[in-house]
């Protein structure tokens, strides 16, 4: 496959969200943006799962970078559009969702943690640092 439309010739797996099985969005290093429609018979609500199915080759998923990095740097999944830095079922500026209880007063722990989060995910996320990096030293 070297194309995102030719998603479209393919049974791929997907999740049970309106825009996510229909179209996913491509946007290449120009910026420049493809849409592929997908379809497939297999609609799985759990990402873990999803994961699973595809190592077991049994088709093409979308799932974010910290669900499949292992697997990638492992060689049982592999990046289909290498070429295309940004994939999306619905649009590219939902990066991140945080739910919470809608309210005028925002709880302080809400807020720190949301802070913490930004921090944390400002420069390359855990998921894309290699397994080498992450581990800590141990005392001696």
């Amino acid at each position: 496959m070297r194309t995102p439309q030719e998603l479209q010739q393919r049974d791929c797996l997907l999740f049970p969200m309106a825009s996510y099985n229909t179209q996913w969005h491509f946007r290449n290093a120009k910026g420049a943006v493809i849409d592929a429609p997908v379809h497939g018979r297999c609609t799985i609500s759990n990402a873990l799962a999803l994961k699973q199915c595809a190592v077991a080759d049994m088709g093409v998923t979308l799932l974010p970078q910290w669900v499949v990095g292992e697997k990638l740097r492992a060689g049982s999944l592999v990046d289909l559009f290498p070429q295309h830095h940004q994939v999306t079922p619905t649009d590219f500026e939902t990066a991140a969702w945080l739910p919470y209880p809608l309210r005028h007063y925002l709880p302080l722990k809400v807020r720190v943690f949301v802070d913490f989060l930004k921090q944390k995910f400002q420069d390359a996320p855990p998921w894309k640092v290699s397994a080498q990096r992450r581990r800590m030293p141990t005392k001696k």
